[in-house]
């Protein structure tokens, strides 16, 4: 019998040396997946670019199945947030990214959910439907059963807490530069993430390298997380969700 290979996961917290309590407790808590082997990863002081880019590094230098970020200030809502994501590579073999769903930062706190390029903040992930409906009920269990398990193809998602499936990463050709870490210096890191004048930030650069070479991108519906500072202030999903307001029945009128 051939000898099976292990898939091998490494979690790779980026961070600038200070992390809360619940990020850490969030991690102790999860119920992680059966049958692979996990490594955590602990990327310290270097900017989310150069700290992304030096993970997928390490990733091929030691010849990691996947890389999921997870960094210091996500707090998944459920304890199998992450088990789900690693549900869809498994369900999906065709899945080279999976994200899960958190907000952005401030007084809208609107999810990182974009399904097509050039499109707005979306929603669909929590609406799906199940076998008795045609269309997703709030009320129904099945209904909200169904939106925590679905997958949906995205154009993008955060990637703060998000897999990436190596196999589909390392056919790519990319440029390559030095990375500074520790003291010495890093050649022939691969540049994944990146700025610039069309993508302004990290996860949309990766989106477009990945829209450009045909990578599918999936965003779990049911890996729901917040965003926390330093200072505890927790920013939430639930918080920016649009309220319809009967006009006859809002205080404003009266």
């Amino acid at each position: 019998m051939a000898e099976r290979e292990d898939q091998r996961v490494a979690i790779t917290t980026i961070t600038l040396g200070q992390v809360r309590i619940e990020h850490e407790t969030a991690m102790l808590n999860h119920v992680y997946p059966i049958g692979r082997r996990f490594e955590r990863v602990m990327i310290i002081g270097q900017s989310i670019l150069d700290a992304r880019n030096l993970a997928m590094w390490m990733a091929e230098q030691n010849d990691w199945s996947f890389v999921f970020f997870w960094d210091d200030d996500i707090v998944p809502q459920s304890p199998a947030a992450f088990g789900l994501i690693m549900a869809g590579f498994d369900a999906l073999p065709q899945a080279d990214v999976i994200g899960g769903v958190y907000p952005r930062r401030g007084v809208l706190t609107d999810p990182i959910v974009v399904k097509e390029p050039g499109a707005g903040v979306w929603w669909g992930w929590q609406h799906v439907a199940c076998d008795d409906h045609t269309e997703h009920d709030a009320d129904c269990v099945e209904c909200r059963k169904a939106a925590l398990y679905a997958m949906h193809k995205v154009y993008m998602t955060g990637t703060g807490f998000m897999g990436v499936r190596m196999s589909s990463m390392r056919k790519l050709d990319l440029s390559e530069y030095t990375v500074g870490d520790r003291g010495r210096n890093v050649h022939g890191v691969r540049r994944y993430f990146d700025n610039t004048i069309n993508a302004r930030s990290d996860d949309f650069h990766f989106a477009d390298l990945c829209l450009q070479n045909d990578l599918n991108w999936y965003v779990a519906g049911g890996a729901i997380c917040d965003q926390i500072e330093l200072d505890g202030t927790l920013y939430r999903i639930q918080d920016a969700i649009p309220r319809v307001v009967d006009w006859e029945e809002s205080p404003a009128k009266k």
